[in-house]
């Protein structure tokens, strides 16, 4: 099974509330409608939108996240408001905005294509590869 979220899409996330999947993620935006991950409420941050242990490939393109954190997800730890564990990705044409924690976007052990990205104004690392 894969997780496609459709262009267009807005995931509003309340304070410390996170999204994990073990299945692929094809999140596919578009210039003109991208898929939007952000906050629920002003100032309160979400946790991360994590994907772990993935057989195939996950695709984020023309994704705009923002306002995001860290989380304590099953006994791990994840520092990227965008976190991908043990999965191969690839990430295009997005933006991270406002991350609060460690790390925009955190890989571990995967492969990964991060290509036309925009990182700004986030607390720490834009980008951090284990």
């Amino acid at each position: 099974m894969v997780v496609i979220i459709r262009e267009g899409v807005t995931m509003a996330f309340g304070p410390n509330i996170s999204f994990l999947s073990y299945s692929p993620v094809e999140a596919r935006g578009s210039f003109s409608n991208p898929i939007r991950i952000q906050r629920l409420i002003p100032n309160a941050p979400w946790g991360v939108f994590a994907v772990m242990n993935t057989p195939q490939e996950n695709i984020f393109t023309h994704v705009s996240l923002s306002g995001g954190g860290e989380a304590l997800l099953n006994g791990l730890y994840f520092s990227g408001m965008l976190s991908v564990r043990a999965g191969d990705v690839i990430v295009s044409s997005s933006s991270f905005t406002n991350a609060g924690a460690d790390d925009s976007f955190h890989m571990v052990s995967g492969k990964a294509i991060i290509e036309k990205n925009i990182f700004k104004d986030n607390y720490a690392d834009s980008i951090d590869l284990d």
